[in-house]
């Protein structure tokens, strides 16, 4: 879904007028980003698909969850696309998902987030997540990938991560506020009982 963005530039020169036979390919891509979130905000900001036009709003149009399958809508460029997907967490704590649907039917994404630091030395105030890519292509996919290297793709793909990072800390940070605001409003009202106390 990420990885979108290289694609479709490809597919957009392959459209345009060049016919090729169909062909198969598969592609495994490992990598690993640091996040200054915590791990349930990230994983929120991952399972939840109902907020991707949101989280992604050039590239996805809509999306349509139901149980553990969900249907989307989107563009890469001038390429228009739908995919369907199921996911999963897993016994081990892995996220997978896989495409079921199109060109890069057998994708899979499996995603393992871990507790870190935080970027100010806060205890599991970050997330470490390594991400294993299995890409599987058929047709004019397979042809567009010939042109797209591993390195573009790992930068999609942390282009992606950074973006549900941003959402998840933007969760993160409105709940903080929330939660301090509440606090406060809190430690006024006790002083004013206490303080209503006093004069008796």
């Amino acid at each position: 879904m990420y990885y979108r963005g290289v694609i479709g530039l490809c597919l957009a020169l392959v459209i345009v007028g060049i016919i090729i036979s169909p062909v198969y390919g598969v592609r495994d891509v490992s990598f690993q980003n640091t996040v200054d979130v915590k791990k349930e905000f990230l994983l929120k900001a991952l399972t939840d698909y109902n907020n991707y036009p949101k989280i992604f709003p050039d590239n996805i149009k809509s999306a349509t969850v139901s149980n553990n399958f969900v249907h989307i809508d989107g563009k890469a460029g001038p390429i228009t696309f739908n995919e369907d997907a199921t996911y999963a967490i897993q016994a081990d704590g892995s996220y997978i998902v896989e495409i079921i649907s199109g060109d890069l039917r057998g994708t899979k994404i499996t995603s393992w987030l871990t507790d870190t630091w935080g970027f100010d030395g806060t205890p599991n105030g970050g997330t470490i997540v390594r991400t294993n890519l299995s890409l599987e292509t058929s047709g004019l996919a397979s042809f567009a990938l010939l042109f797209v290297s591993d390195k573009d793709i790992k930068s999609t793909m942390g282009t992606a991560i950074y973006k549900f990072y941003q959402y998840a800390k933007n969760v993160q940070n409105s709940e903080l506020k929330e939660k301090q605001s509440m606090a406060s409003v809190n430690q006024v009202q006790k002083s004013s009982h206490a303080s209503v106390s006093s004069s008796k």
